[in-house]
């Protein structure tokens, strides 16, 4: 269980250094450090709402890295070769 865990961060991790630097800064903000839109607004110079819509492409961009990626040996027990 917990390789299986360790295995799910780094598998996040990758996806969210695959981020443009804009994403990844705006999610660390928004998401783990727990800025408020209001509050991001005024640290990039945009309005509350180009903020909002930011941070939704930025979790739609991760969502779509994550969803691409397959999970280690996936592709083995598929019979398939890994492409590198």
């Amino acid at each position: 269980e917990e390789a299986m865990l360790r295995e799910e961060v780094e598998r996040l991790e990758r996806a969210f250094d695959a981020l443009e630097p804009e994403y990844r800064t705006v999610l660390r903000r928004s998401q783990i450090d727990g800025a408020s839109h209001a509050e991001l607004a005024l640290e990039m110079g945009r309005s509350s709402e180009a903020v909002r819509k930011l941070v939704a492409r930025a979790l739609a961009r991760l969502s779509t890295h994550l969803a691409g990626e397959t999970p280690p040996g996936a592709s083995e027990r598929a019979g398939r070769t890994p492409v590198a």
